[in-house]
């Protein structure tokens, strides 16, 4: 029994001796775990401040470029605003009598053409 008593002892110690062995591995692994998270996060930050850079910067150029177009067409349909004014206080006829003298090309002066009236009832 004495042997009994002894070997119960000795394999106690050695699970016990390999508990502790497991659980300082199982510690290791988790600091491992999180020394990596880490080090993930600070690349995951990283990329997506470059990644926001370069978006940054693509926005502010087509930015730009927008308000250029905006403002050479601003700038177009102010000269034209003033094109017109000028033509009305120079005397220059105005488009809407122009288009009174508006003809096709196989259109003559002294012809006159009789359409239906389309809102003639029909029976």
């Amino acid at each position: 029994m004495a042997q009994r008593e002894l070997r119960r002892s000795r394999d106690y110690d050695t699970v016990a001796h390999l508990r502790a062995d497991m659980e300082h591995e199982i510690t290791n692994l988790r600091h491992e775990v999180h020394r990596l998270h880490e080090l993930q996060m600070a690349a995951t930050g990283e990329a997506l401040g470059v990644y926001g850079d370069k978006i940054c910067a693509h926005l502010e150029k087509a930015i730009r470029e927008l308000q250029d177009k905006v403002f050479s067409e601003v700038a177009r349909k102010f000269g034209e605003a003033m094109g017109r004014l000028d033509a009305l206080v120079s005397g220059v006829p105005s488009r809407s009598q122009s288009t009174k003298d508006f003809r096709f090309a196989n259109e003559r002066v002294d012809d006159v053409v009789d359409l239906p009236n389309p809102l003639r009832k029909m029976n």
